[in-house]
């Protein structure tokens, strides 16, 4: 006994519909994850530019807070014994000084590209002679207050551009 079979066959897809959905689809899902890959990239490059400038600017920063420390600290900047008013500088300091015998120590002239690149100023403020300041005995002790300010240049350089300003007082014996 011979059997008949028949075949039946599945009905097949026409894909003449389509007209390349798939393929437009595929694209525009590329298009977007090539739009998101870019933007990351350049949030990334931003992101390590503002890093730079932050390390640039604390480091500027330092550089003129260390010279203003240097220069208070050399007490031929900070003379006690003067008039009111008396400005010392650094050779290149940009206004009228009415001496440029401020000098800055070698140490830190050699951590910069160029010694023009920082500069220093001390102001003796008023009163010529005052009481001691907080710590002291008013009996044994008077003061001196000046405005010291440092500046430090590197923008030719792209080290940054800062200024630092801080009143001093100086404690020093009254006399006998």
């Amino acid at each position: 006994m011979i059997m008949n079979k028949r075949i039946q066959h599945l009905p097949t897809r026409t894909y003449r519909r389509e007209n390349g959905v798939a393929l437009f689809a595929a694209l525009m899902l590329l298009l977007i994850v090539t739009i998101l890959g870019i933007s990351s990239v350049r949030t990334g490059v931003m992101e390590a530019q503002m890093s730079t400038n932050e390390e640039l600017r604390i480091a500027a920063f330092e550089t003129a807070e260390s010279t203003l420390d240097a220069v208070v600290s050399n007490p031929s900047n900070t003379q006690v014994i003067g008039a009111v008013g008396r400005k010392v500088c650094t050779s290149n300091w940009p206004t009228a000084c009415d001496s440029n015998t401020v000098i800055i120590p070698p140490v830190l002239v050699g951590t910069v590209d160029n010694a023009n690149q920082l500069m220093a100023k001390v102001i003796r403020l008023s009163p010529a002679i005052g009481p001691a300041p907080p710590g002291y005995s008013v009996i044994k002790y008077q003061s001196a207050t000046f405005r010291a300010q440092a500046r430090y240049n590197g923008t030719p350089t792209g080290q940054g551009n800062t200024e630092v300003l801080e009143g001093v007082i100086i404690a020093f014996p009254k006399p006998l």
